[in-house]
Order: structure tokens, then sequence, then C-alpha cells
């Protein structure tokens, strides 16, 4: 039960590809979310056991950036028709 200004990130600690608010509307789609979530989970594990020959971080952070740039165009084209 610690400040959130006082907690640490640890090095070895799984992270999200992204922010909240992005992870956030990603979860909506559950098919987007586990396509990129699985992989680091897996890569997460494999570390965790010594075998740290998967790279999925940078694929997952690609497949971020490409929901987030699908999700504003959705939202810019739902904007100019209303």
């Amino acid at each position: 039960m610690k400040p959130y200004q006082t907690l640490l990130s640890l090095e070895d600690s799984p992270n999200l590809p992204h922010g909240y608010t992005v992870m956030l509307m990603m979860s909506f789609f559950p098919k987007m979310w586990f396509r990129i979530m699985d992989p680091l989970v897996d890569e997460y594990e494999l570390k965790k056991k010594g075998d740290i020959s998967v790279q999925a971080t940078k694929c997952a952070e690609q497949l971020t950036r490409d929901f987030i740039w699908k999700s504003a165009a959705v939202t810019a084209g739902l904007a100019i028709l209303l």
C-alpha cells in the first residue's frame, strides 16, 4: 500500500506496450488485445525460464501503433459524417 509517487518500475517486470488510455480502448476489442498481449505474455514466461530468444515487444509496439492510427482514422471519419 504505497502512494503512487513512491512506486518503482523494476527492469524485469512486465510492461504494457502503451499507456493506460490506449490499452483501455484496445480492451474493447478482444481479438486485437489478445493478438498483441499473448506474444508479450509468452515472451515474459520464456524470460523467466531463461530462454530469451523471443522478441515480441517490437511487434507488439508496432501493432499498438497500427491500432492507434486505425482508431484515429475511424474516429475522424465518424466526425466528418456527423
